[in-house]
């Protein structure tokens, strides 16, 4: 029978912990901080309205993929992706062409690193890694009607 792992494991070369030493002659103090790796994200959001105007496809994504690269790039290093956040961010840059009671459908799909990733069962928020951080780029971020 196998026994079940306590503690002490050490995985290198560990990329995430740093050590910086400290000198207070005649004292040295090793400090060890994780370097917070970035993950990839890449999201499709869909989108449709109710409004009988002729709403330009492309200027909904022009719009709104600013907002959506500037909101998963200010998450906080181990904070989840909050879908009422993406969906305040793609109302309040639609605004302009599109009141938010016209909009019809939102639907995200996220991946994280390249895998498609849902929101935790029983809330809308995407988790990733606890030590890393989101990063995104326009060209990561696809805005489709449908």
């Amino acid at each position: 029978v196998g026994h079940s792992y306590v503690s002490g494991g050490v995985v290198t070369p560990n990329l995430r912990n740093i050590t910086v030493s400290v000198d207070d002659y005649p004292d040295i103090y090793d400090i060890t901080f994780v370097n917070p790796p970035a993950q990839t994200v890449q999201i499709v959001i869909t989108w449709n309205t109710i409004s009988t105007n002729l709403i330009s496809p492309t200027a909904v994504a022009q719009l709104t993929t600013p907002a959506i690269v500037e909101y998963i790039n200010s998450i906080p290093v181990g904070q989840p992706i909050n879908t009422y956040e993406l969906q305040d961010a793609f109302q309040n840059a639609v605004e302009p062409i599109i009141p938010a009671s016209q909009v019809s459908k939102i639907d995200y799909v996220v991946t994280i690193n390249g895998v498609y990733t849902e929101p935790t069962a029983g809330t809308l928020l995407i988790y990733g890694d606890p030590e890393s951080y989101f990063s995104t780029n326009s060209s990561l971020v696809t805005v489709v009607q449908g």
